[in-house]
């Protein structure tokens, strides 16, 4: 049964994502229900010792901290050699399709990034029935449809409808052993290998391919995205309360503090970390974006698309070999 045992999570980070992983834990952690106990794995991307030690002081002074467990693993991905990498996401991000590999006797197992905060217990999310499913994960308010823009390259290759529905692989809650069965790391590493040039999402456009229809749509709550609904994007309502927030794209509030509510249950949450009073720098750049952010981007949005569309084709054309 779900709700028995130890709950299992998945994350993964290098260095430059430290900062949101502390808040990331420590936000788990702080929800956590006391009846419940945690096992951590941090696909470890290149922490130095002393970050890892100032990570673990973040999280030891939780109440929840006798209860929960962190390892840290090294990026596993299995027998491929070369994996392309382009634009703005390191090789980390492919190494969560080998899940089995860090958790090889576990049957479950919750998928966060570290660019998330939670705002209740993920146990919750933990006893979720899957109904058969491999996965579950909630549709992408950025692009809902594999048809949508920027959608899933060669759908029709594949199979599937335009209106078959597009994941965020930013919260997912796996089935470790239908994934090991269905072998979805070799799956969707064939699909890398043979669609790189046109993917847009990485890994999560991989397991998009591989996992259509066989992954369980949850509740849009368990990953609410702040700039989707700063868009008026399809997702969770204003009067809805958010179980997971995700800060995805390029507008983390480490980077550039837009002043959100979602920014500033960051922020409440990385002063409870070793990070505490830390802010990002208000640079002219950094005013000019949150500016953006607030009052232009609904309107350009668009055309932001559309110019970081460009820029990611030219980032893989450069790795393209090219004849003679």
């Amino acid at each position: 049964m779900a709700g028995t045992g130890r709950i299992e999570i998945v994350t993964l980070a290098d260095e430059r994502y430290a900062l949101p992983l502390a808040a990331m834990v420590r936000s788990v952690l702080d929800q956590l229900a006391p009846e419940r106990r945690v096992r951590i794995t941090v696909i470890d991307g290149g922490i130095s010792e002393s970050i890892k030690r100032e990570l673990e002081r973040s999280w030891s002074s939780s109440a929840a901290w006798p209860r929960c467990r962190v390892e840290w693993k090294a990026p596993d991905y299995g027998d491929e050699a070369e994996i392309p990498v382009w634009g703005r996401v390191p090789k980390i991000t492919y190494a969560r399709i080998h899940l089995s590999a860090y958790l090889p006797e576990a049957a479950r197992v919750i998928l966060l990034d570290s660019d998330v905060l939670a705002l209740t217990c993920v146990g919750r999310l933990w006893d979720t029935p899957l109904k058969g499913a491999v996965a579950g994960a909630t549709v992408d308010p950025f692009v809902p449809f594999v048809s949508s823009r920027d959608g899933l390259a060669r759908y029709e290759e594949l199979g599937l409808p335009s209106d078959a529905p597009y994941l965020n692989a930013g919260v997912m809650l796996v089935d470790l052993d239908r994934w090991r069965r269905e072998e979805i790391a070799r799956k969707a590493f064939a699909y890398i290998r043979k669609n790189w040039q046109v993917t847009r999402w990485y890994d999560q456009d991989a397991l998009n391919a591989v996992l259509a229809g066989r992954w369980r749509e949850l509740d849009g709550r368990w990953q609410a995205q702040p700039r989707a609904a700063d868009l008026s994007m399809a997702g969770v309502a204003a009067s809805e309360q958010p179980w997971i927030v995700h800060f995805s794209g390029r507008l983390k509030p480490w980077v550039y503090e837009v002043g959100s509510v979602a920014d500033r249950e960051f922020f409440a949450v990385l002063d409870r970390t070793a990070w505490s009073g830390w802010r990002p720098s208000r640079s002219a750049r950094t005013r000019l974006t949150a500016l953006y952010a607030r009052r232009l981007r609904p309107l350009l949005y668009p055309l932001e698309v559309r110019a970081l569309g460009y820029l990611d084709r030219y980032h893989r054309w450069r790795l393209t070999p090219k004849a003679g």
